[in-house]
């Protein structure tokens, strides 16, 4: 079935859109933007649309854009809404827009210098609308009462962020000047066509329908503003649907005599294929090598079965990722839990967005319904699945993905089809330790802990954390290397905000695209899009975001004058994984602007802030990367360093494991760890399930097969295309020093499991 996305800014356009559509159904995007799913129906034949409603301004179009295109992968993308027009054309009438001006761009010296950008319209879809201008069967999709007959216009239109309401104005008198065959003034349509420039294949039109006049009367007692706007965004939309009827059409008769070669092209052109999956487990590895078998005979399949580590293995890893066309990731109940799985999700998940939806995801559920867990959650519950349960079912699994493969979808794919999967969820079964042990019941040691979890260790920082976060106004900070228990405290302190009446938003750094993280004007806008997502909250950025002034201040004034004003208790900002953006180049920027709402609290005049609570957490030590130590928000309020476990941590653990090892043996497994969390619940979990001896838990430890194989090649995948990094290991590992100071306490403090490494060599 095609897919399109069609974008409005106003709720009169969004309305117009709706009522060509059926079967419409909420989704929505992992950051926050609010989606409907729907059908367009002609001829017998299906459309399928998406639709948003994304604000007014370019820099909202061009993320919103951006993130349609990698959310719905459509075939054609459409801006459909109204305008203001400059000359020639009356209320009513319909302009398709041949360019699109990006008429701000310039240099302001003694006087401005306009530097035109230019935004094009795809040429098909221009060819199509002039075609359905002239045949003019457009108008049977209007109502029959309308007065007079609309026209449709293929002209220059232009887009900036300002309204534009009087012909006195000098931006109208610079727009006549300057760009004086455009006929209609907007506020989307160049940030709209940029994005879609990103993506080569992508066909994008504007489509605007005439509300008000800027030169000229608007006379509001003959016809009011919204009796013109809504009439405007009517014909807009008639229009588009008029289109995407004979873009249906068209596509059809060229599948009717075509769709036999097509296949054969297809099957001619192998996809690259990159399957995922937990090597040491041996389910996953069965089906994993059936599907290898099967789909290597007509498509170029990589697959990580007998590869040596090494830095050259992690190399050829992303990259093989990188080049592929679908990305097929094996979920069992052992692979949820992979760190390893879990990065290459994430990087598949990344790149799909970069590269215009390459690599596609295709999870297959190895006779795993289990809810997936955060991140996983993010990243694959808004796609398809495909199910396997046993033997029986391989035949068919490898013709849904050769099906997938040839343009199809994977058979899972309703909110209804996959509740009814996960209803169906029998328990785990995670092996258990021998019966005379009566331990607690056995829990994987991977992740983010379950706040009720009773295997979680309390230390002396988690009862500082969790008194704090129960005061007004106060800044947390929570440090130490991965897999320490960082978002697990974080886990536990908004837990224990919410008993005290506190509102929460979550945001997970790592969820930012790489575009976001090196344009700061996105940045901040996709930041207070996002709180006003979680708050749910009408979306108000852009109101702020047309006021000529910084980041900062733009983005402080909407939380002081809006965000807060919405709430009827304290808020905690609660941000994971906040090192992401410290390669930023607006880093100093944003966490100067967080110290500064910190600050704020001290403010007589401005209380408001000591409802807010900021709860930040790292794994790279931060100083090195803010030049103004007084601008940092780490180095203010509770900052909780997490240590590793003490050897009577590992003792009380060990017991309710169900004492899988003697008190000589823990004192090994101490020396061996160093008491790092992960490593020693991993440890002891393995022990006690029975998946590993204790002799071979100590003589396999540095093993590439052993009982942390998969967590060293996770690390090595992660440092391999950091040179800088790579040098220090080398150093430490050859010399035990480290002469980059910056390498040490950067990588090196985030890294803990490095020096693990270094015991094992």
């Amino acid at each position: 079935m095609p897919c399109a996305v069609i974008l409005t800014a106003l709720p009169v356009e969004y309305q117009s859109v709706c009522n060509h559509l059926k079967e419409l159904q909420d989704e929505i995007h992992p950051q926050g933007t609010i989606y409907e799913r729907g059908k367009f129906l002609v001829n017998g034949q299906k459309w399928e649309v998406g639709i948003a409603e994304v604000g007014a301004g370019n820099a909202q179009a061009a993320v919103e854009a951006e993130r349609a295109i990698a959310y719905f992968q459509p075939n054609i993308l459409l801006f459909v809404g109204i305008a203001g027009g400059i000359k020639d054309v009356a209320i009513g009438d319909v302009v398709v827009a041949t360019d699109v001006y990006g008429y701000e761009s310039g240099k302001v010296g003694e006087q401005f210098f306009p530097r035109p950008k230019v935004g094009k319209s795809a040429y098909a879809l221009v060819q199509r609308a002039k075609l359905e201008a002239r045949k003019k069967e457009w108008l049977q999709r209007l109502s029959s009462n309308r007065v007079s007959q609309p026209r449709v216009f293929l002209a220059p239109i232009a887009a900036g962020d300002k309204v534009v309401a009087s012909r006195k104005s000098d931006i109208f008198q610079f727009l006549r000047a300057s760009y004086n065959d455009a006929i209609a003034l907007e506020m989307e349509g160049f940030g709209f066509l940029n994005a879609a420039f990103a993506y080569p294949n992508m066909q994008a039109v504007v489509i605007r329908g005439i509300s008000d006049l800027i030169e000229g009367k608007n006379d509001d007692s003959v016809e009011p503003e919204a009796i013109r706007q809504e009439k405007a965004a009517q014909h807009a939309s008639a229009f588009a649907f008029e289109m995407l009827s004979k873009l249906l059409v068209h596509h059809n008769k060229l599948d009717e005599s075509a769709r036999n070669g097509d296949a054969e092209r297809q099957r001619k052109r192998p996809s690259r294929i990159f399957i995922s999956y937990t090597r040491d487990t041996e389910l996953d590895e069965l089906v994993a090598g059936d599907i290898f078998e099967a789909l290597n005979r007509e498509h170029q399949v990589f697959i990580d079965r007998a590869m040596v580590a090494g830095t050259p293995w992690a190399e050829q890893v992303e990259r093989e990722i990188r080049q592929s066309d679908f990305f097929i990731v094996l979920l069992s109940e052992f692979s949820v839990h992979s760190e390893m799985v879990e990065q290459q999700i994430r990087l598949a998940y990344h790149l799909a967005r970069e590269q215009a939806g390459n690599p596609a995801i295709l999870p297959i559920r190895i006779n795993y319904r289990g809810p997936f867990r955060y991140p996983l959650s993010e990243y694959l519950n808004s796609i398809n699945w495909a199910f396997w349960q046993g033997k029986e079912d391989t035949s068919r699994l490898i013709a849904e993905l050769s099906q997938a493969i040839l343009g199809g979808e994977l058979p899972i794919s309703s909110i209804e089809a996959k509740q009814a999967l996960l209803l169906a969820n029998p328990p785990e079964e995670i092996p258990q330790p021998h019966y005379a042990a009566q331990p607690l019941p056995l829990e994987m040691p991977e992740g983010t802990m379950d706040t009720e979890s009773r295997f979680y260790v309390e230390r002396s920082s988690d009862v500082l954390a969790l008194s704090t976060i129960q005061q007004q106004g106060v800044t947390i900070t929570i440090k130490g290397p991965r897999q320490m228990g960082k978002s697990s405290l974080l886990m536990r302190l908004m837990n224990k905000a919410l008993a005290a009446g506190k509102r929460i938003v979550f945001l997970d750094f790592q969820m930012f695209d790489k575009t976001t993280l090196t344009n700061a004007d996105q940045f901040f806008h996709e930041f207070c899009t996002w709180l006003s997502g979680e708050l749910e909250v009408e979306n108000r950025v852009n109101e702020y975001w047309s006021q000529v002034q910084s980041n900062n201040l733009r983005c402080t004034r909407y939380l002081q004058r809006y965000l807060l004003k919405q709430l009827d208790s304290p808020l905690v900002l609660a941000m994971d994984e906040v090192e992401c953006i410290f390669d930023a180049t607006f880093r100093s920027d944003f966490f100067s602007m967080l110290r500064s709402w910190h600050n704020n609290r001290a403010i007589p005049s401005t209380p408001i802030w000591k409802q807010l609570d900021l709860a930040l957490v790292t794994s790279t030590e931060p100083y090195q990367f803010i030049e103004n130590l007084s601008q940092s928000p780490f180095n203010v309020g509770q900052v909780i360093e997490l240590a590793d476990f003490t050897p009577q941590q590992i003792t009380d653990l060990n017991q309710r494991h169900g004492l899988p090892l003697n008190r000589a043996q823990e004192s090994q497994l101490m020396s061996l760890v160093d008491g790092h969390p992960y490593l020693v619940r991993r440890a002891l979990y393995l022990v006690a399930s029975q998946q590993i001896t204790v002799a071979d838990l100590f003589a396999k430890a540095a093993g590439e097969r052993g009982p942390f194989g998969e967590h060293l090649r996770y690390h090595l995948f992660r440092m391999h295309d950091k040179k800088n990094l790579v040098q220090g290991f080398l150093q430490v590992l050859r010399h035990h020093t480290c002469q980059d100071e910056r390498v040490f306490f950067r990588e090196g403090t985030r890294n803990r499991s490095i020096r693990f490494s270094v015991i094992l060599s």
